[in-house]
């Protein structure tokens, strides 16, 4: 209730009113029920404050969990799985390369072979022609000799089949040649064409593929470094939330201190105490918790009314000004909150939409190169079974051909048989058969030629058989295989892409979801600064109340004796033993003491108002938290 309308109008009124003992304490309990009234009023709005502020506190430290998980989704173990994965398809690559390049080598051997053959068998031509005339020239001096018995009839015959013999060995095996030496060209035509057309483009989206992996893992680990500063920055505003929760507690210190000013208000009305009759009856004097007081003498009563409500009014703006700087500081604090709060969301938007965008611009890069190799090593593992199939049919081709080698080794010894036989001949028939001799002679010599002409062919085709035969035993190896391993790597890429795409759609939402607390938080802290009003509410009761008081003292103190600082330190002492807090103590000896000066006040923490009502000293370090000023920014002044 307001007893006043405007500054002195109370003790206007007391001066019009016919003087009594209970004009001025009237005044008095209807200022002692407005302390009351605010002391029941604001103790509500101080525990919605709280409420509201333990509410806040949760919040911002679920934030920081979330941005912790952020950190650590961006701290790249995925990303670093997929980048390693992708290094092994590389190696896998690496090796197919290797084995495309041994089997293009060992292909053009067997190119090389055959074109050896080709020309050893070519050289049985010569062979053939020396046989054909040796043949004849056996039968016309076979006939010279009249019909002699000399054998060398049957011995021109075998020259002449042998000639026949030979040139169809070769032609049989010049045709396996020309067929397999087709077949090969055809085979390694696919080898290379896979090695330029499939595995250099893979390789060139493989480093593409890196790179745009590499650089996303780069641009995460610089996001993940800013969800981590995010993180630290919220859970510096969930401390320093708590740290205000705990500094409420100031207002207990208020009002106790209301309540005792309270109590020493009423300690100057009329007081009860029990009759001997079991009534109660009114006694006079003053009663300051179990001590009263009575003054004598004209006007005492009031000058010791007046000392009392001197004091109080100190008591009163000293309580207001603490109540209200601490209010004051509580909402400053919390509107920086809020503007860090409301600046961190928008750097989770921002870091939302970069990641949304970073992500999915790289993953479809990604996922296109994935296609890309996926499709290049479905060509490979196709090209591959076809080079199986083909080399089916080369092993097929060398069975036939390794025949010939023993037809051509045969040929060898049927000749050199021959010349052996015309040699013999030749001696039992003397020096008529001079000529045959030569003939035999000549047989032998191309007997000679002709075996080490078989041996290199036969030697050849040993080279290309065995060639051939390693190469189909690898392509066969690796085929059985082949198809079902590459099958595998591709469906690991498919996973790993498929695991990024969901690690990154995890990130961009929690940091959706981040900025969305984060301005909620920040809305719902102004909102609370908004509303709060307690300080005001006890800034004008309380100073109303001490300009009435004021007004009481200018009323009574002239009608009671003069008397100095030190008799009414002394009339003190009483009210003095009542005080439970120090800042009390300090605020009465300012008063009433000699020591000091009347126009000081106790010492106040200008740094922390705050947490000086957490202490019954009153102290607090004038040092802030440096770590959490670091956390929170340079704008941060806290408790």
């Amino acid at each position: 209730m307001k007893i006043l309308g405007w500054p002195g109008e109370l003790l206007s009124r007391l001066h019009r009113e016919v003087f009594s003992a209970n004009g001025w304490r009237d005044a008095l309990r209807v200022l002692e029920s407005d302390l009351e009234s605010l002391g029941k009023s604001t103790e509500g709005e101080f525990l919605s404050i709280g409420e509201k502020l333990q509410d806040f506190y949760q919040r911002a430290g679920d934030i920081s969990k979330i941005s912790s998980t952020v950190a650590q989704l961006m701290s790249g173990e995925e990303l670093g799985t997929a980048i390693g994965g992708f290094h092994n398809v590389v190696e896998r690559m690496k090796r197919l390369e290797g084995e495309s390049r041994r089997n293009a080598k060992t292909l053009r051997d067997l190119l090389e072979n055959l074109v050896h053959l080709n020309q050893q068998v070519d050289g049985f031509g010569k062979t053939i022609q020396h046989l054909r005339v040796l043949c004849v020239s056996t039968k016309i001096e076979n006939a010279r000799l009249e019909d002699q018995n000399t054998g060398f009839e049957g011995l021109a015959d075998e020259v002449g089949k042998l000639s026949l013999e030979i040139e169809n060995r070769c032609i049989q095996l010049l045709a396996s040649s020309d067929s397999l030496s087709q077949l090969i060209g055809q085979i390694l035509a696919k080898v290379l064409d896979l090695e330029t057309a499939q595995q250099t483009q893979a390789r060139i989206v493989f480093d593409k593929t890196m790179s745009s992996l590499e650089s996303l893992l780069e641009k995460h680990g610089q996001s993940a470094r800013g969800a981590g500063e995010i993180s630290t920055r919220y859970e510096a505003v969930s401390k320093r939330i708590g740290e205000i929760v705990s500094a409420m507690q100031f207002h207990d210190i208020t009002r106790q201190r209301i309540e005792h000013v309270q109590q020493a208000l009423a300690g100057l009305g009329p007081h009860e105490r029990p009759a001997g009759n079991g009534e109660r009856q009114t006694v006079g004097g003053f009663l300051f918790g179990s001590i009263r007081l009575q003054p004598k003498g004209t006007g005492k009563d009031l000058r010791l009314a007046a000392d009392v409500c001197h004091l109080q009014i100190a008591q009163l703006n000293y309580a207001r000004e603490e109540l209200v700087s601490a209010v004051k500081n509580i909402l400053d604090n919390l509107n920086a909150l809020a503007d860090l709060v409301a600046e961190m969301a928008q750097e989770t938007s921002k870091m939302a939409g970069a990641a949304d965008e970073t992500g999915q611009s790289f993953l479809t890069g990604v996922e296109a190169g994935i296609s890309s190799v996926t499709s290049a090593l479905k060509a490979y593992g196709e090209a591959d079974r076809e080079l199986s199939l083909a080399m089916g049919s080369v092993g097929s081709m060398l069975g036939e051909m390794s025949g010939h080698t023993g037809n051509i080794e045969g040929i060898g010894e049927k000749i050199k048989r021959i010349a052996l036989n015309a040699t013999v001949k030749a001696c039992h028939i003397g020096e008529e058969g001079a000529t045959l001799g030569v003939l035999a002679e000549a047989i032998h010599q191309l007997s000679v030629e002709t075996r080490q002409r078989t041996e290199n062919a036969s030697e050849a085709l040993r080279s290309i058989t065995s060639a051939s035969e390693s190469l189909c035993s690898a392509f066969n190896a690796d085929g059985t295989d082949k198809g079902g391993e590459l099958a595998l790597v591709g469906e690991s890429l498919r996973t790993q892409l498929q695991t990024l795409q969901d690690v990154n759609q995890g990130i961009v939402s929690l940091l959706t979801q981040m900025n969305q607390d984060g301005c909620r938080l920040s809305g719902n802290i102004r909102k609370t600064i908004a509303e709060v009003g307690v300080h005001r509410q006890v800034d004008q009761v309380i100073c109303n109340v001490a300009s009435g008081l004021d007004e009481l003292v200018a009323f009574m103190r002239p009608k009671g004796p003069a008397d100095d600082q030190a008799e009414g330190a002394e009339r003190m002492k009483a009210l003095e033993a009542t005080y439970t807090m120090q800042g009390e103590r300090e605020i009465h000896q300012s008063l009433f003491n000699l020591k000091t000066n009347s126009a000081e006040k106790p010492h106040r923490n200008p740094v922390n108002p705050l947490m000086a009502g957490m202490m019954e000293k009153e102290k607090t370090d004038n040092e802030p938290d440096k770590a959490d000023q670091e956390d929170l920014g340079d704008n941060f002044e806290l408790f």
